[in-house]
């Protein structure tokens, strides 16, 4: 059974995708669980993990930034 606002779904992934391949970028990653993941105009009752990869270029000073805009602490 699949959820209409399914993230998997969303066109706009393979873009963002793409937007990260373009460039060195620091690739650093952070998984994080979620209690209620927003989709779109609310919150639903979902829950799960989401990985969230860096976008800055590589060998930033700042935090790590994720497309989504989760910013967080990388390591190399």
């Amino acid at each position: 059974m699949s959820n209409s606002n399914d993230q998997y779904q969303v066109p706009k992934a393979r873009e963002m995708i793409e937007e990260l391949n373009k460039r060195d970028c620091c690739l650093s990653t952070t998984t994080l669980p979620y209690r209620k993941i927003p989709f779109g105009d609310g919150n639903y009752p979902h829950s799960g993990v989401l990985t969230h990869i860096c976008k800055l270029e590589i060998n930033h000073n700042s935090n790590c930034e994720c497309l989504c805009g989760i910013q967080f602490k990388g390591w190399r």
